[in-house]
């Protein structure tokens, strides 16, 4: 691809006590084999471990992410709100692409 992506992990919802529990240590085998499966991500320096646990959890495959024009993040995002998806949110953009594929920030 051509791009790309730079994720804001401040942004990224998390699950209650989510934090916790990585920081614990609680993380699942198979985010270990997710990390091997996808090595070309590039995290800042100042992340905590846990969040690049986060990351790599298998466990967040429940969520969908959609990539769309700029110019249309605000009306799909009020659109979703209005249909009861209260957690819906921006959590970055499509970059000119970069030396990795994709990008996680503070």
């Amino acid at each position: 691809s051509p791009v790309s992506l730079q994720l804001e992990a401040r942004l990224i919802p998390l699950l209650a006590d989510v934090q916790e529990a990585a920081e614990m240590g609680l993380v699942p085998a198979s985010s270990y084999g997710n990390r091997k499966a996808v090595p070309h991500v590039y995290f800042e320096d100042s992340l905590p471990e846990w969040i690049v646990d986060i990351c790599y959890d298998p466990q967040t495959s429940g969520g969908l992410l959609f990539a769309l024009p700029q110019e249309e993040v605000r009306e799909f995002l009020k659109d979703l709100h209005d249909a009861g998806v209260v957690r819906a949110t921006c959590i970055g953009q499509v970059i000119e692409r970069g030396e990795y594929p994709i990008y996680v920030h503070q």
